[in-house]
């Protein structure tokens, strides 16, 4: 096990640093989002405090995973330990692992509290939004909410759960997230746009009323 642990580390890292930056880099087409909702009269309580809370959660994970697993690889390869010392540290490894079972699924939670609001805005709200991009966000955070269940159903069956875990994590993490974002990213950025034209519109419209 800590052969494969230490082999993977830096792997291991990678992903964990990149779910970090991907969850914060979330957060302001979030707000963007909100505010959009708001000029349309339909601003959301719940949309950006969620995303906000899984961007923590999951920056908080790295931090933990990280600070556990470094100093657990480092004792195990520089120590001089026996076959009893390595049980006592597997066992607190993973004693002190479950610790943060409950706190670290919240982000799957949290996600999918934030996605599922901003689906139902987009019923709501004309023109802001494609409904296919509604029905896509509310499918992902339905598998959120699922991971969540399945995180924590990993303390009863350990190994089932964590191929259900990983299956749903595939699908929502290679294939909902990416295409849910890259749209959220172009809509965005075509409202900005448009909203630039709009402004450099007014000004022009101001500069001639103002010379007449």
């Amino acid at each position: 096990f800590w052969k494969a642990s230490d082999s993977l580390q830096s792997l291991t890292f990678s992903f964990e640093i990149v779910g970090g930056i991907a969850a914060f880099l979330l957060v302001p087409p979030f707000l963007v989002l909100n505010e959009i909702y708001r000029r349309n009269g339909r601003p959301s309580q719940v949309m950006v405090p969620a995303i906000a809370a899984a961007c923590g959660v999951r920056i908080l994970e790295f931090t933990f995973n990280a600070g556990v697993r470094m100093h657990s690889n480092w004792m195990v390869k520089k120590w001089t330990l026996t076959d009893q010392d390595l049980k006592a540290v597997t066992i607190s490894f993973f004693t002190v692992q479950s610790q943060g079972t409950w706190l670290f699924a919240m982000d799957y939670l949290f996600l999918a509290f934030g996605q599922i609001s901003a689906a139902l805005l987009t019923y709501k709200c004309q023109n802001t939004m494609p409904r296919w991009w509604g029905h896509l966000g509310m499918v992902a955070g339905v598998i959120g909410l699922l991971n969540f269940l399945v995180e924590l159903g990993r303390l009863g069956s350990w190994l089932r759960m964590s191929e259900i875990g990983f299956l749903l994590q595939a699908v929502d993490g290679f294939i909902l997230m990416p295409i849910w974002t890259l749209a959220l990213g172009c809509k965005l950025y075509s409202a900005s746009a448009t909203s630039a034209r709009q402004l450099m519109d007014d000004d022009q419209r101001g500069g001639l009323a103002t010379r007449d």
